[in-house]
């Protein structure tokens, strides 16, 4: 910010506001100005006290002094960590060329520049060490938070887990039951106005009690037309009953038993499912890190539900936790049970 003294001689001001971008009147300021802002200020000696008491005292001021040569009272230059004085006696034209070569050769602006640098790359780090804290923090509360859920039917469970990364965009995971299916959604995003709108797309289908896996699909197909943005979703009907599967997916990876579906285009699968059968599927988020640390996706279970859900997760958090980040991570589980039997 630049403030100009309005007691200097107006040729002066008028060359100064001539060199510079918006400059403003020292008498426009009426209370003090915060230290977080950086000021060159071009004042006459004798309201120097004045200005000081107004401009806080720190290293992001330079100040201009336009002197007479006597001693200037109240006012130590030690107090001052940049400033230049001016022979305000001298020709209009010397006071200018002085000016100019602050304006032109930015000598002195160089050396502020770094000053004014190293003392915002300091606030800005500790900013961010606060931020990164304070995002871990957030990260440990979400974990304990979202604990493995769970929704049984006759002849199966589904389960999934969902962990919070720190990309833009996001990742969504819901259960439908009504009393013969089973619907799972998923949908992964790299926009949080994206994510927004999908999820409302869920909310009015369900307000409208016209949700169901036809009419899901159709605004789906509807909305990607109509958008020209990526992103990727799964769409899944579990008939519990007639023990069949049919899904909607693309960019999700869907695994049945240890063989995997093919979703990487925008494809309708239908098939039967049966007694001990496993259906994993996974997000584009959490297979990022499981290629990372190079699980086999096709062996993921372990015979035991938690302690696959565990497994998985464990990566995520060990990745998210080196440092680097991420987007956020999703796993649906589908497990039917030992059991069951098809009713038509």
């Amino acid at each position: 910010m630049i403030i100009i003294d309005d007691s200097l001689m107006q040729e002066i001001k008028d060359f100064i506001e001539s060199s510079c971008e918006s400059p403003r009147a020292l008498s426009d300021f009426k209370s003090l100005i915060p230290s977080s802002q950086f000021c060159i200020i071009f004042v006459d000696q004798k309201n120097l006290s004045t200005t000081q008491e107004i401009i806080s005292r720190h290293q992001n001021t330079y100040y201009f002094i336009f002197w007479d040569g006597e001693e200037i009272e109240g006012i130590n230059a030690d107090e001052l960590e940049y400033f230049s004085y001016i022979n305000k006696n001298s020709t209009v034209e010397l006071i200018k060329k002085q000016l100019n070569i602050f304006f032109k050769e930015n000598v002195i602006l160089e050396k502020l520049q770094y000053s004014l640098n190293k003392f915002y790359k300091s606030k800005i780090e500790g900013e961010a060490t606060f931020l990164k804290s304070l995002e871990t923090k957030l990260s440990d509360v979400h974990k304990n938070l979202v604990p493995l859920r769970k929704v049984v039917t006759p002849n199966m469970k589904l389960f999934s887990k969902y962990a919070l990364g720190s990309d833009i965009g996001g990742e969504f995971v819901d259960f439908e039951k009504n009393k013969d299916h089973l619907f799972l959604i998923m949908f992964s995003t790299k926009s949080y106005l994206l994510s927004s709108d999908l999820i409302e797309i869920v909310l009015q289908l369900r307000q409208k009690k016209d949700f169901n896996y036809d009419s899901l699909k159709t605004k789906i197909n509807e909305f990607s037309t109509h958008r020209n943005e990526n992103f990727d979703f799964l769409i899944t009907k579990i008939n519990f009953k007639e023990l069949n599967v049919e899904l909607f997916s693309k960019g999700y990876k869907t695994i049945h038993n240890s063989e995997a579906l093919d979703n990487s285009k925008s494809e309708t699968n239908k098939f039967g499912i049966k007694a001990l059968d496993k259906l994993l599927f996974l997000s584009p988020g959490l297979l990022s890190y499981l290629f990372s640390a190079k699980m086999k996706i096709n062996n993921i279970y372990k015979n035991n539900v938690e302690v696959t859900f565990n497994e998985v997760f464990s990566e995520v958090r060990n990745s998210m936790s080196s440092g680097l980040g991420g987007p956020d991570a999703t796993m649906a589980f589908l497990e039917v049970q030992k059991n069951a039997f098809k009713t038509i």
